[in-house]
């Protein structure tokens, strides 16, 4: 067992993610396997130090404490602890070898991307090709699971996970794609790499996904404000504004964030949100309990007050925000508002310190201006998801947040994640 094994296993770290949640745990269970190997041989040594994240991890954890044990029932809650556990890539990326393994897992996440970015085409390829009245009698054989991951889900692609899932794990890929773009030089690295800005715009529009559409918004309105060269992305963005609004489907779609009284979804979220209220309002401090929803929306159906809980939603109020406030009161929201908001403030520190250098021949503002606009983006994303709580977009999180802690405290050596060339003069 070599260093180059516990890469290999970073790499895999950020590489699954977007493709599998099962192999994205088997990645970061045997990187701490084999580091605890090297630990015990000597080969190893353990790095503690500090992060801008401790005290809101710790906090974190004490609000879920709290309303678990004050909660509806504090047994069923504590069985979810594993579940509030998933920090732990956090401190194995940053105090492995002293961080050494960040930028290797970080590589393996944008590699990730790129082959989610080319499943979603080929899930988009399929149903394409394969008419619709063919499709019955050969797809019979392939079995129902294996359908589910070849072709898109109403209409929608969405590679091996929940489309919205797989669009909120696309969006720190187009971030930085973008700032690497508009970073670029060489009028033949411009065309290559706004190639890929728009492969993964494309996906992220076929996933017909709202809360992403809205996340990269603010990200990339974000980026356009701070980059100097923000009149570069004038191009992709009206190549994708027009796929958009001459796409039948697309259009559509879109026009439904403006329709909360006919779009099916877009009700169905209205009333969950009121009843997250309504429960928030009687378990205001600590909650319901971790988990605890279905058993709190069961307790109140027959109020004359409560909202029509719609079936088979009664444990997800599809609101990052509302869903914490309910099940964890205004301790648990106050602990998550910070925990999701200290990488932002940090990536906006670091991009504060390096601006200078933008466009340039370091990346570290480019690389913390990609950071601010992944976690503002994240924000956003909650509104209307419980993105926080997905294992998969939780897994990319943690990785975001360790390149922030990694960069935190010292400047970014220039080609150390993805390359930037000077700029001529």
């Amino acid at each position: 067992m070599t260093p180059s094994l516990l890469s290999v296993l970073a790499f895999l770290m950020g590489f699954t993610p977007p493709l599998s949640i099962a192999a994205a745990s088997a990645a970061w269970l045997l990187f701490a396997l084999v580091w605890l190997v090297r630990l015990f041989s000597g080969s190893e040594t353990l790095t503690f130090k500090t992060t801008p994240l401790d005290k809101p991890i710790l906090a974190f954890l004490a609000a879920w404490l709290i309303s678990a044990l004050f909660g509806l029932a504090p047994l069923d809650s504590l069985r979810e602890l594993p579940s509030q556990l998933r920090f732990v890539i956090f401190y194995l990326l940053l105090w492995v070898s002293g961080g050494r393994y960040v930028s290797a897992a970080v590589k393996g996440y944008f590699w990730g991307v790129g082959v989610a970015v080319g499943y979603g085409f080929l899930q988009f390829g399929l149903s394409r090709l394969v008419l619709p009245e063919t499709q019955a009698a050969w797809l019979s054989t392939l079995g129902e699971k294996t359908v589910r991951y070849l072709f898109p889900a109403v209409g929608r692609v969405h590679g091996s996970v929940h489309p919205l899932t797989f669009a909120e794990m696309l969006l720190p890929g187009l971030f930085f794609a973008v700032v690497v773009y508009l970073n670029s030089a060489r009028w033949r690295d411009r065309a290559l790499r706004f190639i890929g800005v728009m492969a993964i715009g494309i996906v992220l529009l076929l996933t017909q996904s709202r809360g992403p559409w809205l996340g990269a918004l603010l990200g990339l309105f974000l980026i356009a404000v701070f980059h100097p060269k923000r009149l570069w992305l004038t191009p992709p963005m009206l190549l994708l504004a027009a796929m958009m609004f001459l796409s039948p489907a697309l259009s559509s779609r879109a026009a439904t964030l403006t329709e909360k009284h006919t779009d099916q979804s877009t009700v169905t979220r209205v009333v969950l949100w009121q009843d997250g209220l309504y429960v928030a309002k009687r378990h205001w401090l600590s909650g319901a309990g971790p988990d605890q929803l279905r058993n709190a929306t069961e307790r109140y159906r027959t109020e004359k007050k409560f909202p029509p809980n719609p079936y088979g939603f009664e444990s997800d109020m599809h609101n990052q925000y509302l869903q914490h406030l309910a099940e964890r009161g205004v301790i648990g929201l106050a602990a998550l508002l910070w925990l999701m908001g200290v990488p932002l403030w940090k990536s906006w520190a670091v991009y504060r310190r390096e601006r200078k250098d933008l466009p340039g021949n370091t990346e570290g503002a480019a690389v913390s201006l990609a950071l601010l606009a992944c976690f503002s983006s994240f924000f956003v994303v909650n509104l209307t998801e419980r993105a926080f709580d997905d294992a998969e977009v939780a897994l990319v999180f943690w990785l975001m947040a360790a390149l922030t802690a990694s960069k935190t405290e010292e400047k970014i050596p220039a080609a150390q994640h993805f390359p930037v060339e000077p700029q001529n003069s």
